[in-house]
């Protein structure tokens, strides 16, 4: 068996290891006694030397001083043997979990290389930065945020309200924009290259996730080998569109097409059938490369979820209720902190603790009334100070909540199946499938079954309501009930692999189990191997040179104006920050934002000209009411009525781009 053989290895720890550990333990413990023992004997020494030296006045200060100095070095010597335990601690979990630190590092040069392919790789030979398949929507969004505070309208605020939102003037930044605003300071404060600030920030906060995670599945199962299948499954685990793919290469795919290049069509999840869709994104180059702030919002979900498992697992008759409350302490500052840094991971935190730390209250009669009290002020704690630290940013959310497209009931198979048991299973793929039924198998204590109870919740409120206007947002909830069932599929296939049978029926299952290990990475794989050969243009070297000259010959403040609002890639916001009158209608949409009827207005006379004098007085009035200081024009779509009645001053032209500054006669 193929876990017998790791143990041969000593990759994970045995039995005789695990003697050696209890051995360690009573020696320090034995060593412990014999320190306190030799301490008291020291202190005896000393207040006899006290007692014959109290009978001269001058002989006095001596003793005290050597005291002093006898103090000193304890205390020295107590740091030094604190710290010292430490480093001992800190390697000691190095050499138990080795294989965890070796496989994590070869998945984080893996999603380097991604990292590299996504986050604007530049090519000499087109002098153009380029982009991956996921990110040629969402980063342009985040550069936006970026250069704003780097170089443009939000680099010189003050307090949360001075921000701004950067494609919408007149807004405030209704955005959980810490993770961008962390790059902002490294791009912007250490002098680095964007390319390098992107791809440096998401490796390491991809790192602490692997980290986090691991752990986190460590402290549930306490078996290292489910542990690190769990990375894998969730890292590329995905749905059943694979399946489509398979049934092209049987009925021949189109002319003149190969399965790579033809893997773009397949988009996300795949792409099925009469271009319906299935609800599933790859976790890595769909969620945490593009979706930046998800990424940082992951790695301090994951830490309150290990706090708070630690709380309910405890042993609560011997646990200290001063440590107890420290951990709560340190839980509700990171649930404080997740607002602002992403929004949906702190709506999983409040969901899943309200429920769990309420299943988990200890009702039974056999606890005393003590132990319910410190139970009760302890979570008492956690809910009120999370709540202070994170309710006054939640206010600044308040106003697009209010929007008719927030929060609402529409199941995810609305307009999309008519069968939802068969959709979902389609979606969520073997990980869906295996861990529901797997359940059991790490639901071995009440409070486990608890725990996951709020999980099982999650998902069934995520699959019916919408908190976004775009659906597929709530991937973003999904992802925490996925890795409890990624948990549940690992758990499942050790335990194939433990199952011990007669005869011929023994050795299929180890091929078994990695056939099913490979159905269920599939998704992931082939969604890596689409993006490696489908790298976009973003930025051409025309785009880049407006983005130094706005940046360069422009006020932070300026107010630009366009006559196309679904260019998404404009330089004047992506790569100079500064700000726009309408940025593209996508993204104001998936926020809740509808641009009013002046502002269209103001895109409709750019492009459809001026016919009127009393057109030419209400555009000029428009002007003045937005303060509109600049005009960028992409493909010549301004008409020629607008530059024939208004002497506007043109700052810059080149092969498919103007930019003009308003000055009114």
């Amino acid at each position: 068996m193929v876990i017998l053989k790791f143990k041969k290895h000593n990759f994970f720890l045995t039995k005789k290891e695990k003697e050696n550990k209890k051995q360690n333990n009573e020696n320090k413990k034995e060593n412990k006694n014999n320190e306190s023992q030799n301490q008291k004997i020291k202190n005896t020494n000393n207040n006899n030397k006290n007692n014959n030296n109290n009978n001269t006045n001058t002989n006095n200060q001596n003793p005290n001083n050597t005291n002093n100095i006898n103090i000193n070095t304890k205390n020295n010597s107590n740091k030094n043997s604190k710290e010292k335990k430490l480093v001992n601690l800190f390697l000691m979990e190095i050499k138990t979990h080795s294989t965890f630190f070796i496989t994590a590092t070869i998945v984080t040069i893996i999603f380097s290389i991604l990292s590299l392919l996504h986050f604007l790789p530049y090519m000499s030979r087109t002098e153009s930065y380029y982009t991956a398949k996921n990110c040629y929507g969402d980063l342009p969004f985040h550069l936006n945020i970026i250069k704003s505070f780097t170089k443009g309208i939000n680099s010189e605020w003050g307090s949360l309200k001075d921000l701004q939102f950067p494609i919408y003037s007149g807004t405030a930044l209704v955005y959980p924009f810490i993770a961008d605003f962390h790059t902002a300071l490294i791009n912007g404060g250490c002098q680095c290259t964007l390319q390098a600030t992107l791809v440096v920030t998401t490796v390491i906060e991809f790192c602490c996730l692997l980290t986090l995670l691991y752990f986190f599945f460590q402290r549930i199962v306490r078996n290292q080998i489910v542990s690190l299948i769990t990375i894998f499954l969730v890292i590329f685990g995905g749905g059943f569109g694979w399946v489509y793919i398979l049934k092209d290469l049987i009925f021949g795919l189109p002319e003149d097409e190969t399965l790579i290049m033809d893997l773009n069509k397949y988009d996300y999840n795949f792409k099925i059938a009469k271009n319906k869709e299935l609800f599933w994104f790859p976790f890595v180059d769909a969620t945490l490369i593009p979706q930046r702030s998800a990424l940082l919002g992951y790695c301090l979900a994951i830490f309150v979820l290990t706090l708070i498992y630690h709380l309910i697992s405890a042993n609560w008759i011997r646990i200290k209720f001063k440590s107890s409350l420290k951990i709560a302490i340190l839980a509700s500052l990171l649930t404080g902190l997740l607002p602002l840094t992403h929004t949906y991971s702190y709506l999983v935190i409040a969901f899943i603790t309200s429920i769990t730390l309420i299943l988990n209250f200890p009702y039974s009669k056999k606890y005393s009334l003590q132990i319910k009290k410190k139970y009760f002020l302890t979570i008492l704690l956690y809910a009120v100070l999370s709540n202070i630290i994170a309710f006054p940013q939640l206010f600044l959310f308040m106003s697009r909540v209010s929007s008719d497209n927030f929060i609402r009931f529409e199941p995810i198979w609305k307009n999309e199946w008519t069968n939802p048991i068969s959709y979902i299973i389609l979606s969520f793929g073997p990980i869906f499938l295996i861990g529901i039924f797997s359940l059991p198998l790490i639901c071995n204590t009440g409070y486990k079954t608890k725990f996951f109870i709020s999980f099982i919740l999650l998902f069934i409120f995520s699959i019916l309501i919408m908190l976004q206007p775009w659906k597929y947002d709530n991937i973003k909830l999904l992802n925490f009930p996925f890795f409890i069932l990624a948990l549940a599929t690992a758990r499942f296939l050790v335990f194939l692999l433990d199952i011990h049978l007669k005869g011929l029926l023994d050795c299929l299952i180890t091929p078994l189990v990695l056939i099913l290990c490979i159905i269920i990475i599939l998704p992931g794989l082939l969604s890596m191997a689409s993006v490696a050969v489908n790298v976009s243009e973003l930025f051409d070297q025309e785009l880049i040179q407006i983005g130094e000259f706005v940046s360069k010959n422009t006020e932070k403040n300026a107010l630009f104006a366009v006559p196309d609002t679904n260019f998404h890639r404009n330089p004047v916001t992506t790569l100079a920050g500064r700000q726009l009158l309408v940025g593209q209608e996508g993204w104001l949409w998936s926020h809740g934002i509808n641009a009013d009827s002046e502002r269209r207005q103001v895109a409709t006379y750019l492009s459809n000209g001026i016919r009127q004098d009393t057109q030419k007085t209400y555009f000029q009035n428009l002007f003045l009411k937005f303060n509109i200081t600049y005009i960028m024009d992409s493909d010549y779509k301004i008409h020629s009525s607008i530059i024939e009645h208004f002497n506007f001053l043109k700052i810059w032209e080149s092969e498919n781009y103007r930019i003009f500054r308003v000055i009114f006669n």
